[in-house]
């Protein structure tokens, strides 16, 4: 099994250089994957979900299989594979409300040893698959707040997405963020600014962006 979700995170890493993968063989690797889906370990069930979603590879029943997998094993996952895990389920679209608790349950645990990126991807997941949990992205802001000064723009700029997508409103860090945000305005690109702005206009505190933007 170890093999399989290797081969399956190398496909995937080929893939995000530009290369070409075959279809069959993504298949096959993912056949091989799902008859031992139960003797893997977390960073195993993480990688291969992580390389399916690299990939856009759709296999709903298999991708049900490794969640079911997983379930078992959440408190033994690591921040990046917990945050890995949650990003790639939005990314394929695979809503499993049972599951995107117990992760983040899980989650929970090992927030002070999340890092930006993880914070930032985990709020991205929860807004894009709709799972509203107002007690974990309350627990979310208060680790991300701690980060802000260590976040890349698009770290900001997703985190201030999801919130503004799942209306959770805490303006005392919405204006740390914006703060964050203006000391990097340099580093920003388009898609960074375009989100953070729509954001902030979603929950009305738009303007001290959008003014620090255009100077």
């Amino acid at each position: 099994m170890i093999h399989a979700a290797t081969a399956l995170h190398h496909a995937a890493c080929l893939c995000a250089k530009g290369e070409s993968v075959q279809l069959q063989v993504v298949t096959q690797l993912v056949q091989m994957a799902r008859q031992h889906l139960q003797q893997m370990w977390p960073w195993e069930l993480a990688n291969v979900v992580w390389a399916l979603a690299k990939m856009g590879y759709l296999d709903a029943a298999f991708v049900g299989a490794l969640v079911q997998a997983a379930t078992s094993q959440l408190r033994s996952f690591k921040p990046q594979e917990l945050a890995n895990t949650a990003r790639a389920l939005a990314t394929l679209g695979h809503k499993d409300a049972a599951f995107m608790g117990a992760l983040l349950q899980a989650s929970t645990l090992h927030l002070s040893a999340f890092k930006p990126q993880h914070l930032a991807n985990t709020a991205w997941a929860l807004a894009t698959l709709g799972h509203e949990d107002a007690v974990l992205m309350s627990a979310l802001v208060q680790a991300a707040t701690r980060q802000l000064g260590s976040s890349t723009p698009q770290h900001l700029a997703n985190t201030a997405w999801a919130l503004a997508t799942l209306g959770h409103e805490d303006a005392a860090f919405m204006g740390d963020l914006v703060q964050a945000a203006t000391r990097q305005l340099r580093s920003f690109n388009s898609q960074n600014l375009a989100n953070t702005a729509l954001a902030l206009a979603t929950m009305g505190d738009v303007d001290t962006f959008v003014m620090c933007a255009l100077l």
